[in-house]
């Protein structure tokens, strides 16, 4: 099933509900910033009855939540990379600038000299 913004809005407003009144303050938590994916988990936990099933529940957010831990630090490191990569080319830039402002002022010394 797919939500629209709205509806999603309206899913987090209740369920941010239901977090504040049935769980103790150290435990709260804020579903605002969480995706369509997420609120189901949450709202799956919270309305699950059988202990079993929610520990199931948390099993698979808990897989998912090292899946997305694995794929952000892959990607992180693939920014890193990246960026090192830019970063000599940009330097490689500036080196081959330098280089011919040297060579454009050792040239315009020959001529001089050569005058």
């Amino acid at each position: 099933m797919t939500v629209n913004e709205k509806q999603l809005d309206g899913f987090k407003v209740t369920i941010q509900k239901i977090i504040d009144k049935y769980l103790p303050e150290e435990s709260r938590f804020s579903v605002k910033d969480m995706n369509a994916e997420q609120i189901y988990y949450v709202a799956s936990v919270l309305s699950e009855k059988d202990e079993k099933k929610r520990e199931k529940i948390w099993k698979e957010l808990e897989k998912k939540s090292r899946e997305a831990n694995k794929t952000l630090k892959e990607d992180y490191l693939q920014i890193l990379s990246l960026k090192e990569k830019y970063n000599n080319i940009f330097k490689s830039a500036n080196d081959l600038s330098w280089l011919k402002e040297d060579i454009d002022a050792d040239i315009d010394l020959l001529k001089k000299i050569e005058n």
